[in-house]
């Protein structure tokens, strides 16, 4: 069974499950921040430098989270493997766009954006952000 939510007046997404339904739900509300990381127009190497420390700090975090539970408990946190997993993938995609600009000596406007909701809505109405 599918689910057809329409986000805002231009958006439509199909989802495959309810729960997937109602984060969708959520997104509609006022509940979700968005906050600009980055915008703007880099040469290759100013993006590699940019996305290379985004990236770096991410992967040094859930390296952190991982020591700390091997040292807490004797195991691995496999979330946090599974992260790293994931961020190390994301590197090589980056470095391949990295290289290809360098070599066709292209600049990238690169867009990201943070969303962030709150779990708990009534928290997020208690204090306008």
């Amino acid at each position: 069974m599918c689910f057809i939510t329409n986000i805002n007046k231009n958006i439509w997404v199909k989802t495959q499950n309810f729960a997937e339904s109602n984060i969708l739900q959520i997104l509609k509300t006022n509940q979700m921040q968005k906050l600009k990381l980055i915008e703007g127009e880099f040469t290759s190497e100013e993006f590699k430098e940019v996305l290379s420390n985004l990236y770096s700090n991410k992967i040094k975090f859930y390296e952190r989270k991982d020591f700390s539970s091997l040292i807490r408990s004797g195991e691995n946190d496999l979330i946090a493997i599974k992260k790293i997993d994931e961020l190390n993938q994301s590197v090589k995609q980056f470095l391949e766009i990295f290289s290809r600009a360098k070599t066709n000596n292209q600049k990238l406007i690169v867009l990201s954006e943070v969303q962030i909701i709150f779990k708990n809505p009534e928290i997020f109405n208690k204090k306008n952000i």
